[in-house]
C-alpha cells in the first residue's frame, strides 16, 4: 500500500475509534531500533510503537494527537514468516497500534477494538 492509502486508512480507524488522527511515522529497522532505544530504553527495533498525545489538565488534547510508529522493515519481514499479506498485516498492526493511542491494555476489550478497527482499515481497497 502506498503512503496515502496508508495514511486514509489510519484515519478511517481512527475515526472508528473516536479519537483524532495520529501523525503516523514510517521507519526502516534502524530508524525504529534508535526510537526504541531512545524513547523505551529497549534494544533492537520492534513493528509499531504508540506515544499517546499529552493531555490538558481539563481532559482536553490539544494539536497533538498521538503519533504511531511503524517499521516498514519488520512489517515485511514479519508478514513472510507468519505467512500473511503485508497489506492486511499492516492493517492488524496499525489497529494495535490505535488501540493502544484508545488507552487499551492487552486483553479482550483490546481484542474487540482492534477487530473493529481492522475491519474499518480493510473495508475499502488500499492500493
Amino acid at each position: 500500500m502506498d503512503r496515502r492509502a496508508l495514511y486514509a486508512v489510519v484515519r478511517r480507524m481512527a475515526e472508528v475509534a473516536g479519537m483524532p488522527c495520529p501523525d503516523t511515522v514510517l521507519l526502516d529497522d534502524r530508524g525504529m531500533e534508535a526510537l526504541q532505544a531512545a524513547c523505551l530504553g529497549r534494544p533492537g527495533p520492534t513493528n509499531v510503537l504508540s506515544f499517546p498525545a499529552p493531555t490538558a489538565p481539563s481532559g482536553h488534547v490539544g494539536g497533538f494527537h498521538g503519533c504511531l510508529a511503524l517499521s516498514v522493515d519488520t512489517l515485511e519481514r514479519e508478514a513472510f514468516l507468519y505467512g500473511q499479506e503485508a497489506t492486511a498485516y499492516c492493517v492488524r498492526l496499525l489497529a494495535h497500534g490505535l488501540a493502544h493511542l484508545a488507552g487499551c491494555d492487552h486483553g479482550p476489550a483490546m481484542r474487540e477494538l482492534e477487530e473493529r478497527l481492522e475491519r474499518a482499515g480493510t473495508a475499502a481497497p488500499c492500493a
